[in-house]
């Protein structure tokens, strides 16, 4: 159904990959006048793969939900999730904002989400990158993933303008 997998987590990657190939070819064919509608993408099974997509080490919510604990009963939670989205019913919760130490002794500010806003930012991410990734994409490293974050960027990456140059 979703291509040639082994499980339900495998083709749920695939049909999600091959939606982002496809919003990726729609903005590159669409670049002038940019795309109008990607979100109708965001369903309780993209919202799934983000859900799948978060580190399960990381920090439990504001909410103290753990991704585990949130993982109970998923497809009733992304249910109800993607049903307030699109009513546009949903409010994102305050963020908790932290300070966390830097290494040369200064702070620097860190906002803290619930997991339900971890998984919903994450969708959008998913949803997004598509269209903004090849506005950073680099003749030569391929990605802008794979960019040094101390080199900047020039026309040769993409961009536009004089700033950036290298030599």
């Amino acid at each position: 159904m979703l291509g040639d997998t082994s499980s339900p987590t495998e083709a749920m990657s695939h049909h999600v990959k091959t939606i982002q190939h496809r919003i990726a070819t729609l903005a590159e064919y669409h670049a002038k006048e940019g795309l109008s509608s990607i979100h109708h993408h965001l369903d309780k099974w993209w919202l799934a793969e983000a859900y799948r997509e978060l580190k399960p080490n990381k920090a439990p919510g504001t909410d103290g939900v753990s991704k585990a604990e949130y993982g109970e009963g998923l497809n009733q939670r992304l249910e109800d999730l993607v049903n307030r989205v699109r009513k546009r019913e949903y409010r994102a919760p305050n963020i908790k904002r932290v300070m966390i130490p830097k290494g040369n002794g200064e702070f620097r500010p860190l906002g803290l989400l619930n997991m339900e806003d971890k998984v919903l930012q994450k969708g959008f991410v998913m949803l997004v990158e598509p269209v903004f990734e090849r506005s950073f994409t680099t003749s030569r490293t391929g990605s802008a993933r794979d960019a040094a974050p101390t080199r900047p960027l020039g026309p040769s990456d993409g961009m536009s303008g004089k700033r950036g140059s290298t030599g």
